[in-house]
């Protein structure tokens, strides 16, 4: 039972260890998805393409995060071999091919007894993974966190972020309005936002409402996310 324990305890802090360094991702100015994507890539080692790790090999605040995730996905790695292999090991040198349970009398084929110890690793990640990491409990963490990041100022925010990347200056930016923005409370044309910045607003997001082709009267909301197209660099 110990080692069932130590397994899932394992399990819980690989997953705690990524939504941390997604959570710091998406304060540099990534969407939620491509965070936990990356967070995700970082600690496995896999699912890289070339597009998307650009987002993170170009930024140096990116790539400090990623740095950190990759040597925790290392030794999560191990931790996890370690504990699965510790929960299911038998010692078949002995010559035993049947197991008592605990506390009874009765014996079961060992390999029955394996399979059954793997299946319920498999029930107690379903359940997990349905209930709790669905939970106001989880939740909140993530808040929490989040908050703990922006007050320690661990993460600075990224005003812009590059969403298609090419061989050319020009592309699809994407920002997000702050509420110590210059920009924010002011009308699209107050603003002067494409005088300052040399890129043309193409679209806001607004509470998951997309607003194409927005009209020099629009005013600029704290939250908004504006698509905009200009020079990768701005000014």
């Amino acid at each position: 039972m110990s080692g069932l324990l130590l397994f899932v305890f394992t399990i819980v802090v690989v997953v705690f260890i990524v939504q941390i360094g997604a959570i710091a991702f998406e304060l540099t100015g990534m969407t939620w998805q491509q965070a936990r994507f990356q967070a995700l890539s970082c600690f496995t080692g896999t699912g890289y393409t070339t597009r998307e790790s650009e987002l993170v090999s170009r930024n140096p605040q990116r790539r400090k995060i990623a740095s950190g995730i990759m040597i925790l996905g290392h030794a999560g790695d191990l931790s996890l071999i370690a504990t699965f292999v510790n929960y299911l090991r038998t010692v078949f040198g002995e010559g035993k091919s049947v197991h008592y349970i605990p506390f009874t009398d009765i014996s079961v084929p060992l390999l029955i007894w394996q399979f059954g110890k793997l299946l319920l690793i498999i029930i107690i990640i379903y359940i997990i993974h349905k209930y709790f990491f669905r939970s106001m409990l989880w939740k909140k963490f993530t808040v929490g966190i989040k908050r703990k990041l922006e007050k320690g100022k661990l993460v600075a925010n990224t005003t812009f972020e590059e969403v298609n990347l090419g061989d050319s200056n020009y592309g699809v930016l994407r920002m997000v309005i702050k509420a110590d923005d210059k920009y924010v409370n002011k009308t699209i044309g107050e603003s002067r936002f494409k005088e300052l910045t040399g890129a043309q607003i193409l679209t806001i997001e607004r509470k998951n409402k997309m607003i194409p082709n927005p009209s020099p009267d629009m005013i600029l909301k704290k939250d908004d996310v504006l698509y905009c197209f200009g020079k990768q660099k701005m000014k």
